[in-house]
């Protein structure tokens, strides 16, 4: 092979350079890398046959070795697209079906950096699979998108496949949760857009609920307060009173947010534990809505429930001054303060706090 690398016959040359690659990377002598480097090289040396397939098939592999998945579908596209007549071009479809698969359907593309993997899977979707292991696939792919923070890309991801690919409950479900990164992305006509597109009779009750808490909230951030009240006056979840705490919050009505957040802190302090950080704004928040809604009864009876266990925390001090001062200015001046920092935004955090721990698809 060695002489034969040079031969002026420039079929044997190549062929005899190439088995030369092949040996020095599975002897050792050859790095992955340089050895990908001089099978790059041989693609030139002699092109239009079964051996140039061959250099493109074998690229296509030792590029997905070493994970450059981008490289390794151009260089087996190209085979089966220069070859399309070749007694292995189906082999070729199939493995270029397996390394896509496999970068999505495993970790959802966490192999490679968020954006190429988004870039990636836009350039060759066309290898998505039909029916469930494909919808697995964008599924765990948004999720990686999200968890980057990257809401636009995941956003539209999920966008096309409602619009494509999903009937039914599932449409709905995925809808769900395009609705919600459009509100993660402060853009609620494109939350209300996602649901309106996904509207479906027969659905489970759990979701139709979830899908009527976000168009409320899409609505009260379009300005639309008063719809979204309308759609929650007769939902006590625990959602639908964060929600209408949210807004009410927002409205300045202190008296009606007063009573919602009443009902989200428990009469009593937990025992044998101290307050979460949670716990402790809800109560804080609690104190500054009767404050400002001068419900002094409620005010003293939060200060009797909880001033020990608020005392043992970070925020003792903030409660003591709420609740125990008996200048009323002062604490109204306080309160006034405290709310323009102390946005009760508990439905929204409900989401973030649970999409830190767990994926988007997930939170339905």
């Amino acid at each position: 092979w060695k002489g034969l690398k040079y031969s002026r016959h420039r079929p044997t040359s190549a062929r005899a350079r190439h088995a030369l690659t092949k040996l020095g990377i599975e002897e050792g002598t050859l790095t992955e890398k340089a050895g990908i480097e001089q099978l790059e090289q041989l693609r030139f040396a002699w092109r239009g046959d079964k051996f140039e397939f061959a250099i493109l098939s074998e690229l296509g592999d030792r590029y997905a070795d070493v994970l450059d998945y981008r490289k390794s579908l151009h260089s087996l596209r190209q085979a089966a697209s220069y070859f399309p007549h070749s007694d292995r071009a189906d082999s070729i479809a199939r493995r270029m079906k397996e390394i896509f698969e496999s970068m999505y359907i495993e970790d959802g593309g966490r192999k490679i950096p968020p954006l190429s993997s988004i870039a990636l899977y836009q350039e060759f979707k066309e290898l998505t699979p039909i029916g469930d292991k494909g919808d697995t696939m964008i599924s765990k792919l948004a999720d990686r998108l999200v968890d980057v923070d990257l809401l636009e890309q995941a956003g539209d991801l999920l966008e096309e496949q409602v619009e494509f690919r999903l009937q039914g409950e599932e449409k709905a479900r995925v809808g769900n949760r395009l609705s919600l990164i459009r509100l993660l992305e402060r853009d609620p006509e494109g939350s209300l857009t996602a649901l309106d597109r996904t509207e479906v009779e027969e659905l489970p009750d759990e979701l139709k609920q979830q899908r009527l808490h976000l168009r409320a909230r899409a609505l009260a951030e379009q300005g639309k307060e008063d719809q979204a009240l309308k759609l929650l006056a007769a939902d006590e979840s625990l959602d639908a009173l964060r929600l209408k705490s949210d807004i009410l919050w927002d409205l300045r009505r202190w008296g009606d947010v007063g009573k919602m957040l009443g009902k989200l802190v428990p009469a009593s302090p937990p025992e044998g534990r101290l307050l979460s950080e949670e716990e402790s704004q809800a109560i804080i928040n609690l104190a500054i809505a009767q404050t400002m809604g001068e419900d002094n009864e409620g005010l003293k009876l939060l200060r009797d429930n909880y001033s020990l266990a608020m005392s043992k925390g970070p925020q003792g001090d903030t409660f003591k001054l709420l609740t125990n001062s008996h200048d009323s200015g002062s604490v109204t001046s306080i309160a006034e303060e405290l709310k323009q920092v102390s946005q009760v935004q508990a439905f929204m955090d409900q989401y973030r706090n649970r999409l830190k721990t767990a994926p988007l698809s997930e939170i339905n």
